[in-house]
């Protein structure tokens, strides 16, 4: 050995060497006792690729289940704000949502509607805009898409400019531009009779207030005698939904009759048997929070909106999804913003969007989507969306048969 060469080096030992070293060292291997025998399969803690096809599967889904939790989305861009516009793009997002749920029935019936001045019509374009939109330059075309609603509101003076206006009645009054179109309507409003007798037998029939919005004027909804013997329902949105669409039969002591009102004949009778019933529920199901006198919403604290909501009637049933929610910053309705569940990487998660965050990003809230049903401070709107469209039609035959 050259001891003058500093860079070949050399070894230095101290004593013999271990015997089960020389062994290893000459044959490349040692004993058994020197390895892990405790788990068993190549490939696990001895540097060896895994020996089976199982192994290797296993390892690559362990892998892909990693990278989907890895990836779930943390944000996305929505609608900016613009002059007072929260009343629009809050419920503009709910809407985009229960829209991406049914976007086939959205463009077989509004995307073929011929007349371009139809707010529906717009509302259905501004969101085929959305859809069409690449990450760059997203957000101009958002503002593309909420301007032409927004500007619509504004042309139909249903809204002053720059003015603060109420979160539902411009879209109340885009599907009112639509009450010759049952098919129509019927995506988007309950549809019910009501029928007055008085004791003569006059008879009254007309419809239900034809509205998108399902009004629960807040725990007063919960005073009729049912609740009040069930105390443990009171609160529960599930039991009211299911008490409501039920037949309301009652007695009116001192009201006159329908067609001494109409003036188609002197009727003294004052004693008016009433009744109203649900005929249909549209797949989009939005309950509204009523407002008292047109100022503050009744408190949404104590009623308990599930995750999922279901009616039968006889053998059908319909089976309903909360896909979007709306709140006010104060109880006079001063700035409204939404949460909604979206799915992105196959991955159902909750998002908060409010306009004046961010120029118009949403976050991700909570991965657990029971999180956005319950009792909830502040609550003025609640979307429920159709599991299975193709049902509506079935229970409302059955229901109108009944009539």
């Amino acid at each position: 050995m050259d001891f003058q060469n500093r860079t070949s080096g050399h070894s230095l030992k101290y004593g013999e060497v271990e015997p089960w070293k020389q062994i290893a060292e000459l044959y490349g291997t040692t004993k058994p006792s020197r390895g892990k025998r405790f788990k068993q399969g190549a490939g696990i803690d001895d540097r060896r690729p895994p020996d089976t096809t199982k192994a290797l599967l296993s390892n690559k889904n362990n892998h892909r289940d990693n990278k989907i939790k890895f990836e779930l989305q943390q944000k996305y861009q929505s609608y900016s704000h613009n002059r007072n516009s929260c009343y629009i793009t809050a419920l503009l997002e709910m809407l985009y949502i229960c829209y991406l749920n049914n976007a086939t029935w959205w463009s077989s019936n509004i995307g073929t509607m011929q007349n371009s001045d139809s707010g529906l019509k717009k509302l259905h374009i501004s969101f085929t805009l959305r859809d069409a939109a690449g990450t760059k330059g997203i957000k101009t075309i958002l503002n593309r898409a909420r301007e032409m609603i927004r500007e619509h509101v504004i042309d139909k003076k249903w809204q002053k400019d720059n003015q603060f206006g109420s979160l539902t009645d411009w879209f109340e009054k885009i599907i009112a531009e639509e009450k010759s179109s049952i098919t129509l309507i019927s995506e988007f409003c309950v549809l019910g009779l009501r029928k007055w007798i008085c004791n003569s037998g006059h008879i009254r029939i007309s419809p239900i207030p034809i509205k998108p919005f399902y009004p629960i004027n807040g725990m007063e909804e919960f005073n009729d005698s049912f609740f009040q013997e069930n105390q443990n329902l009171k609160g529960q949105v599930s039991a009211l939904f299911i008490k409501k669409n039920e037949l309301i039969h009652c007695v009116h002591p001192d009201e006159p009759c329908p067609y001494d009102r109409s003036n188609l004949s002197q009727c003294v009778d004052r004693k008016i048997n009433y009744e109203e019933y649900i005929i249909s529920y549209p797949p989009i199901l939005i309950f509204e929070l009523t407002q008292r006198d047109g100022a503050n919403y009744n408190s949404s604290e104590q009623l308990d909106f599930p995750l999922h909501l279901s009616c039968k009637s006889n053998e059908e049933s319909l089976e309903y999804t909360l896909t979007a929610r709306a709140f006010s910053t104060l109880s006079s309705g001063h700035h409204f913003y939404c949460k909604v569940i979206r799915s992105f990487n196959e991955q159902r998660a909750v998002y908060r969007y409010d306009d004046l965050r961010d120029g118009g990003m949403a976050y991700l809230e909570s991965n657990d989507v029971t999180s956005i049903a319950g009792c909830q401070a502040l609550t003025v709107l609640v979307a429920y969306t159709l599991n299975n469209p193709s049902t509506a039609t079935n229970y409302s035959n059955r229901r109108a048969s009944k009539y």
